[in-house]
């Protein structure tokens, strides 16, 4: 204070009624004709709300950021169980065509020679569901790894 250089600061002080805020401290030195420091020019604003609002902001862009990965997780996830069940889904009705075709009367093709091939390219029910249940499995494993 003695140099007279001007300061401004920010520092947390105990107000009259015992809480503790933040204040933005300014200080301005008031000099006489010859350069001598008469007084000083002291103004402290109570910046506590802005501070608060501050870190509820970082907090809240924290939190998207983090809504967001999960979010893209669980795109890719669907993605992903989409572009396993299509073409299992795919194969499973080409194969039922093709086991109807060979159920028509006549076909030209003898029925249990041609038909067991096709019938086991067909998968049950069960493959299909424990296919897609461990797709989904992932999903949630890897979004319960984002949330932490």
């Amino acid at each position: 204070m003695a140099s007279g250089v001007p300061f401004n600061y920010e520092l947390r002080l105990r107000r009259f009624d015992g809480e503790y805020r933040w204040f933005d401290n300014r200080g301005v030195p008031i000099r006489d004709d010859s350069g001598r420091i008469v007084r000083w020019y002291v103004l402290l604003t109570d910046i506590d709300d802005r501070i608060r609002a501050l870190e509820r902001l970082e907090q809240m862009q924290s939190d998207f950021a983090h809504m967001n990965r999960v979010s893209v997780m669980g795109e890719l996830a669907a993605s992903l169980s989409h572009e396993i069940t299509q073409p299992i889904a795919a194969a499973r009705h080409n194969a039922r065509a093709a086991t109807h075709f060979l159920d028509r009367n006549p076909p030209d093709l003898v029925k249990s020679e041609k038909r067991s091939p096709v019938s086991s390219t067909m998968p049950t029910e069960p493959e299909l569901s424990s296919t897609v249940s461990v797709t989904r499995s992932r999903k949630r494993l890897r979004e319960s790894l984002v949330l932490i």
